[in-house]
Formats: C-alpha cells, sequence, structure tokens
C-alpha cells in the first residue's frame, strides 16, 4: 500500500520528486510518500478481483478489455502501477516493489562490522518515523485532499486528521513488511550445492534459470531478486542421501524442477569443510574429488598448497575488517550516471565470458557455481541454450550495464563470501569470491575494454591489456642491467601495503567517467556504496575502498587509478605490473620519482610499505653509500640487494641469481612429491605431468638463462626422475628416462626433463618479447644485442648439426620439436634389440598414447588401477615388469613351460596364459564400438549368426546402411607388436602386425563383401598402432558421434576408452603368466563379525 503512493510520482511522474543530496533515503522516500496522487486499487486488490470487475474497471479506465483473464489482470495493474525505470536524481528504488519490500529495503548506514544486520529493528527507527514526520508536517486542507482521494472521512480536527492517514498508510501487517528482506537474505543459508547439473537435468534447468531470470528484467524488484538468489540451493542442494537410493540425481533435480514446493521439506546437506588433515587419505580423497569434476588446478591447489584457511571467529574478523579500510577522509563521490548508456553485449560476449571460466570455479554467496553457465549453455541444448544466452544479454544490458540493479540489491549483488588465508607472518590473507552472475558481469566489461588497456596502459603498466607483461618486464631489466653503457645506476623496487582493498574509489571512478563512459553506470552501482563481503554464516564486512578482490574488472580499475602517476615519473626504466613498480637509472631521478609516489599515494589512498621495497646499486664504479643514504631518510626499512638477489615476479634477473631461485623451487618440489605418494598412482601422473614437473618451471626457464646452468637443472630432473621411480614403482635406465622425458606423441610418458627445455623455452619468450622491450628502454641501448640469446641460439643450432633457425621464433614448439626429434632418432639407433625398436616406433604412432592424454576419471573407465598402470608403464618404456619365472603353459613340442623373461612380454603371445586378458580386452572393444555406433544413430546387433556358410561370424553388423548403400560389418582383432612372428617388420613398418589382421579379416569374411556388405576389420596392436583402414574408420566414427550428439571431444574420447581398454587387457595378459594362488578370503567376512562394541 505505501509503495502505490511512492510508485505512481516516479512512473506516472505527476509530481517529480528534487531531492537535496544532503536528504536521507526515509525523509525522500516519506516526501513520495504524502506528495503523490493514490492509484484506486492495491496491488493485493488487483490479483484478488474477480474477472468481471477486471473487465468493468478496464472499461472504466478506457483500456483495452479483450485477452485472458491473465493479460487483462496485468494490463490493469500496469495502468495503475507501470514499470519504469529509477529517476537518477533520487535514490534508486525499484518501481515495481510490493509495500512491504520497500519499508525493509533499507540500506544500510552503520559502518560498524559485526553480525549480520537485524532489519526489524530498523522499522521503528527508520522509514515508519520519517513517513510520521512529513505526515505531521501537513496543514488541514492538504490533509483533507488527501482522505477525500483515498475514499476516507475528511471531517475532524487536525490531529485526528493526520491520525486517520497515518493508520491507512501504515496499515498493512509490520510482521509481513519485517519479513521481506529478510527473505532476500535467504540464500546465505548454509547447504552444499551439486557440483555439476546432470545432462538430463540442463533443459529443465536452462528454462527455470531463464524465467527466474526473465522476472527480473521484468520486474526487477527485491521480491525477483530474492528469488534468484536462492535459486541455486533451491534446486541444487545436494540431497539427502540417508537409507536407500531409490531415485537417481537427475530425478531429484527433475522434480525441484517442476515442483519446487514439493522440496522445501528437503533438509539441505550441512556443509562439510574441506580441512586438510594429517596423512595421505585425505590428500588423495580431495583430490580425486576435484579431478573427478576435471577441476585440474582445484587439485593442484590440493597438493601444492600450505595455506590454513582460518575459522569463523570475532578475532579473525577483526583481523579481515583491518584489511577492508573505511573510505578515505577525502573521499567525494563523482556524480551518478543518470542516463548515461551503458555497455551493449551480445551472445557472443556471454558465451566467451562463460568459456572462461575454469573447470571447478567457486560459487558465490548464492551457491551459483560457474560451471551451471556453463551446462545450462551448452550448444547441445539447442533452443533452450539460446534461451538463456537470450535472457542473460537482455539481463546485462538492461539491468546490470545501465546500473539499474535496485539499491537495496546492490550491496548484496556486489558482494562476495569472504575467507581468510594464515600467513607466515602471522597475517591474514583476504580471499573474495563473487557471485557468478557479477564475475560474468566483470568478464565481459573486462573484454569489452582490452584494445583500450593495450593502447592506454602501455608501455608503462603491463600488468592489464599486454599479453606476456611478466615476461617483457625480466627481459628488459636483463637487457638493462647488462650492458656495458649503464653504470652508476640505481633500481628500486616499490611495494605498497594493501593495495587494491585501499585504492581511493572515488578516484577510479572519475577515471572511468573520463576515458570508459560505457563502464561507468555499473562501476558506479558497484564501488559507489559500500558491499556485504560475508564472513561465514554469523559476520558481514563492509567493503568501502579499494577494487574488491575477485572483480575481473580489479586489476583494470587499479591501473586506470595510477596511470597519470606512473606517466609523472621520469627514471630511465619505469616499469609496473599493476602494483609493483620497478624504477631505475640515476640516483637523483629514481630518488625524485620514490618522493612522487610516496607524496601521491594519499592521494590515491594507497601507502608505500618500505619493509617490502628493495634497492639496488647498478653497475656502481664508486662507493655509494651516500646514495643508499638519502633513501633510508625517505625509507628508513628499505633492503638493499644485490646480483644474487635480484628477482623480477619471481624471476632471477641475473645469472648469479638463477641457482637460489631454483633451490628454493626444488625444495618446493620434493615436498610435493611428498605428496604425490599419498595418492593414486595414476592421479599422481597426470598431475606430476600436467603441474609439478615442467609446468612449475615453465616461467622460470623462459625468462632467465638457465640454459647457461645445466648442472643445476640436472638436480631438479633428479628429483622429478627419483619421483616418478617412486610413484609408478617402475625401475628407469638412463635410456628409459631418456624416453620418458620425450612428449606423449613421440613415445614418451610427457613428464619433460628441465635441463633439455631450458634453450627451446628461453629462445621462444626472448623472440616473442622482443619487439615489446625496445619500447621500454632508454633509447641509447634500444640497438643492443642480447648476449645470451646469441648464445643460445648458436647451442641450438649445434646440437642440431647446423639446422636453421625456425620461421615461427615465438612459438616454443618451433624450438622444442626439432630437439626431441633429434632425441628420438638417438634412442632408436642407440636401442640393441629389435624389441626395443619395434616397441619405440609402435608407441610414437599415431593414437598409441591416448590413454596417457586423459584426465583419470573412474566414473568414465578412464583411471588405471595401480598394477595395470605399472605394467602400462613398464611395457611403453622397455623396463622390468617382474623377475623371471616359468609359465604354467605347456609348450606343444617339448612340453616344458615357457619361460617369462623379466619384461613380461611372454604373456602377450601365450594363449594359455593370455587367454582371459585378451577374451576380456576382445569383449570390452567390441562392446565400445557397438555403442560409439549406437551414439551414431547406428544400431547394430552383436556377434550375428547365419551370415556365412562356413559359420564364421563377425563381431556385429548394422540394420541400416553404413556408406556406400552398404551394412557395417566388423570384426575387432588385436595382434601383438612384440611377437616373434612380427618383429621384424614391426621394427620398421609401423602397424605391420595390425595389417596382417586387417587382411586375414578381409580374407575371413570375403563371402560378405561379396555380398554387398561394408567389411571393415578393426585390427590394433598391443603397443597402440592400428592399421590404416581401421585408423581411419575409428577417425570416421568418432566424427559422426560428434555430428549426432554434438559434442566436439567425442572423437578423443572414443580413442582414449579403446586405448585404456587396450593396457587393462595387456595387464591382464602379463599377470596371466603367473598360478593362480590362494587369497586372504576371510577379509571378506569381517563385516559379517559383531564386536563387543556392537
Amino acid at each position: 500500500m505505501l509503495f502505490s503512493y511512492f510508485c505512481c510520482d516516479f512512473c506516472a511522474g505527476k509530481a517529480k520528486i528534487l531531492i537535496d543530496k544532503k536528504n536521507s533515503y526515509f525523509t525522500v522516500m516519506a516526501e513520495a510518500l504524502i506528495s503523490t496522487s493514490v492509484p484506486r486499487f492495491t496491488r493485493k486488490a488487483i490479483n484478488e478481483m474477480k474477472d468481471q470487475l477486471v473487465t468493468m474497471n478496464l472499461d472504466q479506465e478506457g483500456l483495452l478489455s479483450t485477452g485472458s483473464p491473465e493479460i487483462m489482470r496485468s494490463r490493469l495493474m500496469e495502468h495503475f502501477y507501470p514499470t519504469t525505470l529509477n529517476d537518477d536524481t533520487g535514490p534508486s528504488v525499484s518501481p515495481s516493489l510490493p509495500v512491504s519490500e520497500e519499508i525493509n529495503a533499507i540500506p544500510s548506514t552503520s559502518d560498524t562490522v559485526g553480525a549480520v544486520p537485524n532489519y526489524k529493528e530498523k522499522l521503528s527507527g527508520s522509514l515508519v518515523e520519517s513517513i510520521t514526520k512529513e505526515v505531521k508536517k501537513l496543514k488541514v486542507v492538504p490533509l483533507r485532499e488527501k482522505l477525500r482521494s483515498l475514499g476516507l472521512d475528511e471531517k475532524g480536527l487536525k490531529t485526528a486528521l493526520q491520525d486517520r492517514l497515518l493508520d491507512h498508510l501504515l496499515a498493512d501487517s509490520k510482521e509481513e513488511i519485517l519479513n521481506e528482506v529478510a527473505s532476500l537474505l535467504e540464500f546465505q543459508r548454509q547447504g552444499n550445492v551439486i557440483k555439476q547439473i546432470p545432462k538430463a537435468s540442463r533443459i529443465q534447468a536452462g528454462k527455470s534459470f531463464a524465467e527466474v531470470l526473465g522476472k527480473v528484467i521484468l520486474k526487477n524488484d527485491l521480491e525477483s531478486w530474492g528469488e534468484l538468489f536462492r535459486f541455486a540451493r533451491d534446486f541444487f542442494g545436494t540431497p539427502n542421501r540417508g537409507g536407500k537410493k531409490r531415485k537417481s540425481l537427475a530425478t531429484l533435480i527433475n522434480e525441484r524442477l517442476q515442483g519446487p514446493k514439493s522440496m522445501q521439506s528437503e533438509k539441505p546437506v550441512p556443509v562439510k569443510k574441506a580441512t586438510k588433515m594429517e596423512g595421505g587419505a585425505n590428500f588423495k580423497r580431495m583430490t580425486a574429488d576435484k579431478l573427478r569434476q576435471c577441476d585440474i588446478k582445484g587439485a593442484i591447489r590440493v597438493i601444492s598448497s600450505d595455506d590454513k584457511i582460518l575459522p569463523v571467529t570475532k578475532e579473525n574478523r577483526d583481523k579481515l575488517e583491518k584489511k577492508h579500510p573505511k573510505p578515505h577522509k577525502e573521499t567525494i563521490m563523482p556524480a551518478g550516471p543518470g542516463d548515461m548508456q551503458g555497455t551493449i553485449c551480445d551472445k557472443k560476449d556471454v558465451v566467451q565470458a562463460i568459456k572462461s571460466f575454469k573447470n571447478g570455479s567457486a560459487a558465490g554467496p548464492d551457491g551459483f557455481m560457474p560451471q551451471f553457465l556453463k551446462d545450462v549453455t551448452n550448444e547441445e541444448l539447442g533452443a533452450t541454450a539460446n534461451l538463456v544466452l537470450d535472457t542473460l544479454v537482455d539481463f546485462y544490458n538492461l539491468i546490470v550495464f545501465a546500473g539499474k540493479i535496485p539499491v537495496e540489491v546492490c550491496e548484496i549483488y556486489y558482494g562476495a563470501n569472504l575467507m581468510g588465508l594464515a600467513k607466515d607472518d602471522g597475517g591474514v590473507r583476504p580471499i573474495a569470491i563473487g557471485f557468478a552472475l557479477r564475475r560474468l558481469g566483470g568478464k565481459i566489461q573486462s573484454n569489452k575494454v582490452k584494445n583500450f588497456s593495450k593502447t592506454t596502459f602501455w608501455p608503462l603498466q603491463l600488468g592489464v591489456g599486454t599479453s606476456k607483461g611478466c615476461e617483457i618486464e625480466a627481459h628488459a631489466i636483463r637487457q638493462y642491467i647488462i650492458s656495458d653503457k649503464v653504470y652508476d645506476k640505481v633500481l628500486v623496487k616499490v611495494d605498497f601495503k594493501n593495495a587494491f582493498n585501499s585504492i581511493r574509489r572515488d578516484v577510479f571512478l572519475r577515471r572511468v567517467l573520463q576515458y570508459c563512459p560505457s563502464l561507468y553506470p555499473m562501476v558506479y552501482q558497484c564501488y559507489s556504496k559500500a558491499s556485504n563481503l560475508f564472513f561465514g554464516p554469523t559476520f558481514i564486512i563492509k567493503s568501502q575502498e579499494g577494487a574488491q578482490q575477485g572483480d575481473p574488472l580489479g586489476p583494470f580499475l587499479f591501473s586506470l587509478a595510477i596511470m597519470d602517476l606512473t606517466k609523472d615519473l621520469v627514471s630511465e626504466v619505469n616499469i609496473w605490473y599493476l602494483d609493483d613498480g620497478t624504477l631505475i637509472g640515476a640516483a637523483e631521478s629514481v630518488l625524485a620519482d620514490y618522493k612522487k609516489i610516496k607524496d601521491a599515494s594519499d592521494s590515491l589512498g594507497l601507502e608505500v610499505n618500505p619493509g617490502k621495497c628493495e634497492i639496488m646499486l647498478v653497475n656502481s664504479k664508486e662507493n655509494n653509500n651516500s646514495t643508499i643514504a638519502k633513501f633510508r631518510e625517505l625509507a628508513p626499512e628499505i633492503r638493499e640487494i644485490s646480483k644474487d638477489d635480484l628477482t623480477m615476479l619471481g624471476s632471477p634477473i641475473m645469472v648469479e641469481a638463477i641457482n637460489g631461485v631454483l633451490l628454493s623451487k626444488l625444495e618446493s618440489f620434493q615436498l610435493m612429491c611428498d605428496r604425490l605418494k599419498l595418492i593414486d598412482p595414476h592421479d599422481a601422473l597426470f598431475l606430476l605431468r600436467h603441474a609439478f614437473s615442467l609446468p612449475k618451471l615453465t616461467y622460470f626457464l623462459r625468462t632467465s638463462p638457465c640454459f647457461q646452468n645445466t648442472e643445476v637443472l640436472k638436480k631438479y630432473d633428479n628429483a622429478l626422475r627419483a619421483a616418478l621411480i617412486s610413484i609408478l614403482n617402475v625401475g628407469m635406465e638412463d635410456s628409459s628416462w631418456e624416453q620418458c622425458s620425450l612428449p606423449v606423441r613421440m613415445g614418451g610418458l610427457g613428464v619433460r626433463s628441465a635441463s633439455e627445455v631450458s634453450l627451446p623455452a628461453y629462445l621462444s619468450s626472448v623472440s616473442a618479447t622482443f619487439e615489446c622491450i625496445t619500447p621500454l628502454l632508454p633509447t641509447y641501448l634500444r640497438n643492443e644485442v642480447n648476449p645470451f640469446f646469441a648464445q643460445a641460439t648458436f647451442q641450438w643450432s649445434n646440437l642440431l648439426s647446423g639446422e636453421d633457425l625456425p620461421i615461427k621464433k615465438s612459438v616454443q614448439a618451433a624450438w622444442d620439436i626439432p630437439l626431441c626429434k633429434k632425441r628420438f632418432e638417438n634412442l632408436l639407433q642407440s636401442a640393441n634389440t629389435t624389441e626395443d625398436k619395434a616397441r619405440l616406433m609402435a608407441v610414437s604412432s599415431e593414437h598409441a598414447s591416448d590413454w596417457l592424454n586423459c584426465v583419470p576419471l573412474p566414473s568414465m573407465s578412464l583411471k588405471l588401477n595401480r598394477q595395470t598402470l605399472r605394467i602400462a608403464v613398464a611395457l611403453r618404456l622397455g623396463s622390468r615388469i617382474c623377475k623371471p619365472h616359468k609359465c604354467h603353459c605347456k609348450d606343444k613340442d617339448t612340453g616344458q613351460p615357457g619361460i617369462v623373461d623379466n619384461k613380461g612380454l611372454h604373456g602377450l603371445s601365450c594363449a594359455s596364459a593370455g587367454g582371459k586378458g585378451r577374451i576380456a580386452r576382445h569383449d570390452r572393444a567390441n562392446d565400445l564400438i557397438h555403442r560409439a555406433l549406437a551414439s551414431a544413430n547406428y544400431h547394430c546387433v552383436l556377434e550375428p549368426t547365419g551370415l556365412c556358410r562356413d559359420e564364421k561370424r563377425p563381431d556385429g553388423f548394422s540394420l541400416y546402411p553404413y556408406s556406400e548403400g552398404k551394412i557395417l560389418a566388423w570384426d575387432y582383432t588385436c595382434r601383438n607388436t612384440l611377437a616373434d612372428a612380427y618383429k621384424e617388420h614391426t621394427a620398421v613398418q609401423v602397424g605391420y602386425a595390425a595389417k596382417v589382421g586387417e587382411k586375414d579379416k578381409f580374407r575371413n569374411y570375403e563371402e560378405l563383401v561379396n555380398e554387398n556388405y561394408y567389411v571393415v576389420p578393426i585390427a590394433h596392436e598391443t603397443m597402440g598402432s592400428w592399421a590404416p583402414d581401421s585408423l581411419k574408420f575409428m577417425k570416421d566414427l568418432g566424427s559422426r558421434i560428434s555430428e549426432a550428439t554434438g559434442e566436439k571431444r567425442a572423437k578423443s574420447f572414443l580413442f582414449q576408452s579403446i586405448s585404456m581398454n587396450l593396457q587393462r587387457g595387456n595387464a591382464l595378459c602379463v599377470m596371466g603368466t603367473v598360478a593362480h594362488h590362494r587369497k586372504l578370503e576371510e577379509i571378506y567376512n569381517l563385516g559379517t563379525i559383531q564386536t563387543q562394541d556392537d
């Protein structure tokens, strides 16, 4: 009812409110409530009105009275309560908020940090008081006019008239009023959500999400925003799995989406805090969980991070509060955006931003995972995905980017979950995770200003808009310091305290308005007022200053704020990477620049941290103690360093510093390896390849001339080799390690050697950054030759016997692949046996190594157990598998048992030992092919009878033509690459054994070929090689699956599944040479034994 007065003023424009900036929010609302005309009906009355009355009132108002009752009711509602945008001269209030929400939508005016605000306490001392005050101001005549317009008694004295009007205005139930904002904050309730929407639920989920988001676009009120905030936990909360499992997750989710009220009685599963405990069980479980979600970065964090999450206590709340300062004392916010046009995005922008979310990205306070956005916008969903994308486009263009979010919602929408990580020095590092939709909007905006960032910040600021900015800085500073023309210079590294949280908001808001006005409506709404940081379920900390952590626009805003300062510095070298500044030049100029930074810091809200600033004398020819003393007058705690300590963003600048940096990395790597030994070997191998071997050193190798110090790198390689031996339980001689360190496609394990990658890594980095380094240097150094690069190219050419330099010099693979090919050729030439040559040829063939490229997912049969992985790796590397022993088979001629050597190859050919393994391998492969054809919409029959007169039967045939109008008939076979009958040929020709198998199958089914069948032998080898025609068919089948399902990764998954099946079959064959032994069957009965505690 209250809002009915307020709405007409804003929407119908009958009495425009002119707001003084000094007026409080509540006074303005009260003035609006008293000074405007009153609709004939309340919203509740219109909703409860009978259809005939709706028609009659439409006619009375001169409106169209056709259409369904719902349409006519909406038309009448729109007439009395039109939906329009807010007037920028007034407070931001949603035009369609119900009365109870308007009273409770009270912006927080308290700067205190503590428990969640009690909105009920605000009612009596806020809006109601302001309304009462405004009513008391009215004189008798205006009072009687108001009462007459409401159909109320206008007789009586002034006091009676005021009381009568107040009773009418505040007639609604106060309890109902008080519950509105509380319902908006229900999203804070605790409970886990699922990590991914089941495929069978995605269409319905997409439609429901688009519907909820559509309500926000149409109504833009607290009710619709509250429904959006509660969406994730209402529909995707983790179900309580107590008792017998009767329904699939997809079924449960669909039931919720179709009837959300039915799930209200379902209790949410409490949040389980994932804390690191001593021992390997927790590491193993947590890592497997992350990999199961394809969250590789999350699994890496579990293993590598020593961060301790601080508990939610008042003490830790106070520590985090200090990291979020109050607004600067001189803060003066710029004017609002008014009718300024915001950024306009399209579906491509939204899709690009959604795809940029990493797998496993965390949810914000509402529990909505970024993965949900990927799920409901997947191309496979067709029209549903387009519906969601169109709705997201409207949501951002009409609401978010236009700056039209209700003010009561802003402090929530632009808020975040907050946690604290304990530092070694006893401090705390805040980590904020915002709403997924807020982060998505920030990503879209950030992409929109990429070109602006490249042209505006270059060449001083390398942290925004500049690709490879870290590498450019490291190479540029090294080039300056090593020059003979540089002497008696001073280098200073500048550091700020809590920079991002301290930068003044009014400063970067003015910069945004000046340089990027299209961003201003959204950025102003985000940063002109405080937002909520939710520290656990108990505390709210106000974010009132700085660029919020987790905001994709944060680096851009910070760089924009300090841009004028960086341009005003005069040192010869003036390079910034976000808040890390490096100044080099004459002592006088650097000292003057340091003073400017210190003086300007207050106007920016920043504070220089002298204890973390560093100073170094560059090529000093004289005793410059006086220079250091001058700097210490300004910064007594500044630390003096030498070339042995000089690093830039973690990269050693001088050769003297390489050893110290690498040794620290080696110590960290050994700790990681100890943890990897505690988890499943397949998980450990995957993470070692993708994160903890070369990836941990990539930046280090690319930005420093490590190739000159290979002895230090070999220490790292030896630690890597020892870790691999321990994890895989496979011995590695020098030749095996040499093969292991090759790329997977060249027969290796992809665990690259640091000493061998250092040269191509450095060469490609210098080549990629060469043109960018020049503008950063003084003019007299721009034609200097990089001596390290010259040495590196000379060394590379010598290794390849004078081969020409690559054309694409900026690509690391262009320098690396020729060296790898050379090493592989050396391995082939040094192979002592025909078996080794055949093995190397086979494992380096196309699609022979797919099992190494997949994420170890048990749910998709893509994970090998400990023993199978050990045998698969040993077979690939030619390593020792077992102790020589006798097989339980008998030679047909001599009757003697077969001999199994230490490489265990006998089982791959032995009919007795490998029988079970070969049958299992064949059946599983045939099942995969059968299901793959079904996925491509070719229904098949397995092992049909009666096709051939000689009773031979293929593994299966299709019911409909596959190609050339012919019915497909296929038969799978796997031949042993290293069998005595084949190894002389397979050592020379890749896939020879598979080709023989292919020909044999064609010969067996020649009758079917003549009967117009499309016969396809699918011939594979134990070492992974394929026959040419078989490989061609499998590729075609994978493409047809992708076409039928829309899943681009279908072909890769098909080859990975076949490759995994091959490794399992090989392992069964190898282990089949050992006679059956009785096992400890009693352990299976332990569960039936009752203990005294029972």
